[in-house]
């Protein structure tokens, strides 16, 4: 999902036709607008895995991961293909910045005793020429002696851009940096928490795996790190931007869940209530970037769990803060 003025547009999801990748548009108050369908395939103008969306200089910018390539669209003249802007490998988590001057993303290394990992790059965009390397990475995997990979163990990343700097977080240690994307300056902030230590039998193991997995993953492929991770997902606000504090791994819940509220010099101000929907829990790529938007006290997000697909919309009181 991406903002675009006024505009939510969102890869749609169509149990029916499976050949096919819907793409909406609504307006901030979730009327469906128009619909787009781009075959799914390997041929020119098709999709086969789409990891990001966003128009660009009037033109939809439709990244897929499968096919190494950027394929842009005249949506205007229902979906015509543009151009093929091929990649030599694929990226992931990428974050379009709100005046679409750069964007952040990252791709895979294999590294030595440590399978692979995932850096976190930003380019110019649309170009994506020369770009630069951060040394914070999104996953560094590890396996335990059953070889089983362990989960959140390693330095899981989430970020954002604003201002033209680059926020990152690192969830398993919570650390906040922030770095100018002309001047490459940064700096750096670790909040203090208490580790959360994890003691479950076998059948709460398997039910979290899938929780955090996906529910066909295979329990006896992955393990659960001694300590709970503190952190979830950022969501950047107006103001400032939240940092979902994990507590436990829950699958429902109603209402609201407590998060750090910052603002944008990395000064923790209070607490503030966010909305839960499920995939704050997940460990899953592509994190939140490509399931909320946030516009005008708004947060919208897309629901998938079990299939079962549902845009919403909620408000979020920045006012409303709990100072310590």
């Amino acid at each position: 999902m991406s903002l675009c003025g006024d505009n939510l547009l969102v890869k749609g999801y169509d149990m029916r036709d499976k050949k096919i990748c819907p793409i909406n548009i609504y307006d901030l108050n979730l009327n469906l607008i128009k619909s787009y369908s781009i075959p799914l395939g390997q041929g020119p103008g098709d999709i086969s895995d789409l990891a990001f969306l966003f128009i660009y200089q009037n033109l939809l910018y439709a990244i897929d991961l499968q096919n190494y390539r950027i394929s842009i669209f005249d949506f205007n003249a229902n979906m015509k293909l543009i151009k093929i802007n091929r990649l030599k490998e694929p990226i992931f988590l990428p974050y379009l910045s709100e005046d679409s001057n750069y964007i952040a993303f990252s791709k895979m290394e294999w590294i030595p005793n440590q399978k692979y990992r995932y850096p976190i790059y930003y380019a110019k965009f649309p170009s994506l020429e020369n770009p630069r390397k951060f040394n914070e990475v999104i996953s560094s995997v590890h396996f335990d002696d059953k070889d089983r990979l362990i989960l959140g163990e390693d330095p899981f990343v989430d970020y954002f851009i604003k201002n033209n700097y680059l926020y990152i977080l690192d969830m398993g240690r919570y650390i906040l940096s922030k770095t100018g994307l002309n001047s490459g300056k940064a700096e750096k902030i670790r909040v203090d928490f208490k580790p959360i230590k994890i003691n479950v039998d076998a059948s709460e193991n398997e039910r979290i795996i899938k929780l955090l997995m996906g529910r066909r993953a295979n329990p006896n492929e992955y393990a659960l790190p001694e300590s709970l991770v503190p952190t979830s997902w950022m969501i950047p606000l107006g103001k400032g931007f939240a940092v979902i504090r994990r507590h436990n791994f829950e699958q429902d819940k109603d209402g609201d869940v407590e998060a750090d509220y910052f603002d944008y010099d990395l000064n923790m101000i209070g607490k503030i209530k966010m909305p839960y929907f499920f995939r704050y829990n997940s460990f899953r790529f592509p994190g939140l970037s490509n399931y909320k938007a946030y516009a005008g006290n708004y947060l919208f997000t897309i629901e998938d769990n079990d299939e079962n697909w549902k845009l919403k919309k909620w408000y979020v009181d920045e006012s409303k803060i709990q100072t310590p």
